[in-house]
Formats: structure tokens, C-alpha cells, sequence
């Protein structure tokens, strides 16, 4: 099975249905090595900790008229809250395998939202014009977060760990 690393607070907003796509410059079918369209992924939080400016500026854009996230806020906004009561944001798993979702057919984001779509203020700088919506869904979260090592890109998620 394919495994994904992804920065929290982002991967647990994929984990709880806050986030219901994966935004990427491209399509994952243009990446090698890439699962095909409706196979089961691991969703692996990265190690990098929480970053405090990145929790308070998704909760001042989910609560925005202009909403660009692409995130379910009332979702999110429980997750967020719980990073911002927490001693230097860190209340989230890192560095380990989360769950699995299904992995649906890469999609241009502006065509889904009307516009471009940034769930991060580096998106939003970065691929503000063009963006990829990956859908994400039948999420399963694991019983408790499963230590991992993660990886750039798709990598394979190890056959001895139970998923």
C-alpha cells in the first residue's frame, strides 16, 4: 500500500473529515510511483512540528466570508482550537501513519471551488493560479497512530506494519 506524509495540522484535518482533498501543485498521477485512482492510501503525519502561525491563520480564514481553504470549518475549527490550547501548538501525532483514505480522481481545484483554492499560506503564495484537488475519502483512522518513518512523494508503506 502507497503512504503519503503530510504536515499536520493538516493530515489530522484529513483524519477527523475537515479536509476532504489533498492540494498539490500537479496531479499524483504525474508523480512516479503514484497509486492509480481509487486505491487506499496512508495517511502519515510528518515530523515537522506544528507551526503556530499556521494554526491561527487557518482559523482566521475558516471563519472568513472569502473562505479558500477547502476545509469543512466547523470541522476544523475543533482541531485547531485543540493546537491553539496546547502547550506551543503541539497537540498532534507526529511522524507516524494516522489511517487510510481512498484516493480519488486528481481534479483541477479551481474548477471545484471557483477559484483557486490555498489550505496554507505557502499554497496560497505558491500555486495560487493553478492548484490539484486530490480527493480523499472513506476515511479510516487507525486504533492509535502507528510510528513510522515517512517519506517525500508516494512511498510504500511497510508490509510489517499492521494497517
Amino acid at each position: 500500500m502507497k503512504a503519503i506524509t503530510i504536515w499536520q495540522p493538516w493530515a489530522s484535518l484529513i483524519m477527523v473529515g475537515a479536509k476532504a482533498y489533498e492540494f498539490r501543485p500537479k496531479s499524483y498521477l504525474a508523480y512516479f510511483g503514484a497509486p492509480k485512482v481509487d486505491d487506499r492510501i496512508v495517511i502519515h503525519a510528518g515530523v515537522r512540528p506544528v507551526k503556530a502561525a499556521e494554526i491561527e491563520d487557518l482559523i482566521d480564514r475558516i471563519d472568513a466570508e472569502d473562505d479558500t481553504t477547502g476545509l469543512n470549518a466547523a470541522i476544523a475549527r475543533t482541531v485547531l482550537l485543540k493546537c491553539r490550547a496546547a502547550a506551543k501548538y503541539q497537540a498532534l501525532p507526529l511522524g507516524c501513519g494516522l489511517g487510510t483514505a481512498v484516493l480519488g480522481r486528481p481534479l483541477n481545484a479551481g474548477k471545484i471551488f471557483r477559484g483557486p483554492v490555498a489550505d496554507s499560506v505557502r499554497a496560497a503564495e505558491d500555486e495560487a493560479r493553478y492548484n490539484w484537488a486530490w480527493p480523499l475519502s472513506d476515511i479510516k483512522p487507525f486504533d492509535a497512530p502507528i510510528p513510522v518513518r515517512g517519506a517525500q512523494g508516494f512511498w510504500n508503506w511497510p508490509e510489517k506494519v499492521a494497517a
